[in-house]
């Protein structure tokens, strides 16, 4: 095993525009917290359109959370497309899928043939201690989908995303490359009992599934601690890795995931606080 540093997952450019407000919420019913709490961020490619990083790190002040949200998209279409980014505190429903409000909304053009990046400051409302979680996701239309695996992605977090030693840091999934060897990942860590989750990763790219990849286990924004992750056969495929497996933290602060291909070059850097409270 090695050490690591969790850093920022990827190099970004700043947007100047300010977030709309938003109080939408989907017409669902509501119930209590229930199922398991998940940590996840998830990317799809679809409408000719790759998420190239999906990441937030966030702070909390004064009953508030400071979120720093990036988002970099490609477009291999030859017009332009409109993506919508919602952000909010989760406040009801499974904690397995939470009902989440659009405290902040707003859209992006990702030019025809190219690529854009956004980076936006935002302030959300803290959530409900039940539920504690904040969702990010990257959609083709403003209004809250029923099913997330309908958008581009979602990055799902938890409350020691903003809280003790693993606040701040940067969460969620970016693909340094920027080609097809990694282009897509499931990355979900849903809490089974305490200190423990059952993880599912499944990344897809030309490089998979033999490219090396690592699981680390992070104490706080420094010193993770990280070993190589095998894929599972009966779970991979041609350009797919997969493995689901019984995960103990042992009092870690959050989990990274890193690929790399044979020569060295990063494919893929995520990041999900621990899921569960302390």
């Amino acid at each position: 095993m090695s050490s690591s540093r969790l850093l920022p997952l990827a190099a970004v450019v700043l947007s100047a525009a300010a977030a709309l407000p938003s109080a939408a919420l989907a017409a669902t019913p509501y119930s209590s917290p229930s199922g398991r709490a998940h940590s996840r961020v998830v990317t799809y490619e679809r409408d000719g359109l790759r998420v190239v990083a999906l990441q937030a790190a966030v702070t909390r002040s004064g009953g508030h959370l400071n979120v720093v949200a990036t988002v970099k998209m490609k477009n291999f279409t030859l017009h332009d497309v409109t993506r919508f980014v919602r952000a909010g505190r989760c406040v009801r429903g499974s904690l397995a899928a939470p009902a989440c409000k659009a405290d902040a909304l707003y859209s992006f053009v990702v030019p025809g043939g190219g690529e854009k990046t956004v980076v936006r400051k935002l302030t959300l409302p803290q959530p409900p201690s039940k539920v504690d979680a904040i969702e990010l996701s990257v959609q083709p239309s403003a209004r809250r989908q029923a099913y997330f695996s309908r958008g581009n992605g979602e990055l799902l977090l938890r409350g020691n995303a903003w809280r003790g030693v693993g606040a701040g840091a940067t969460y969620g999934v970016a693909f340094p490359a920027d080609d097809d060897r990694a282009k897509r990942l499931s990355f979900d860590l849903p809490v089974t009992k305490p200190g423990q989750a059952y993880a599912s990763v499944v990344w897809s790219g030309t490089a998979a599934p033999g490219a090396p990849t690592t699981l680390g286990k992070c104490d706080a924004l420094t010193a993770c601690t990280t070993s190589p992750l095998s894929a599972v056969s009966s779970r991979s495929g041609n350009q797919m890795f997969g493995n689901r497996f019984d995960l103990h933290n042992e009092g870690h602060a959050a989990i990274t995931l890193g690929v790399a291909d044979a020569d060295g070059t990063p494919l893929l850097a995520a990041a999900l606080p621990w899921p569960s409270k302390p």
